[in-house]
């Protein structure tokens, strides 16, 4: 029998994946990469068995927090393997002479009744 409540194994996951996410991931080392890689395994592992322990005995509640706990592991473990990239912004310039600018806010300001149409 494990010393914690599955209630109790849940907080710590999620306190444990707080700290985790917080911590210097731009910064690690392969070394340190595939030993976090591990213990992010290790919890993800954690995660199922309460979720599997919890459902069977009924407590649907403490079952879904593993589930959840699990998936943002998972979402973590995705990151640092850079599965996950944010999409490039891409920014675009327009360049307006002064009357078609004029033109434009005239427009805006009708539209929005600010103003009366000439």
């Amino acid at each position: 029998m494990r010393p914690y409540s599955a209630k109790k194994r849940v907080m710590i996951l999620e306190n444990t994946l707080a700290l985790d996410t917080t911590s210097r991931s731009a910064e690690l080392t392969n070394y340190e990469t595939s030993t976090l890689m591990q213990q992010l395994q290790e919890l993800v592992q954690e995660a199922k068995r309460i979720e599997k322990e919890t459902e069977a005995a009924g407590d649907c509640r403490t079952a879904l927090a593993a589930i959840r706990v699990a998936g943002r592991l998972v979402e973590v473990m995705a990151a640092l393997r850079g599965d996950l990239r944010e999409p490039a912004q891409t920014d675009i310039v327009v360049n307006l002479d002064p009357d078609t600018a004029r033109k434009m806010a005239e427009t805006y300001l009708v539209r929005r009744n600010f103003l009366e149409a000439k």
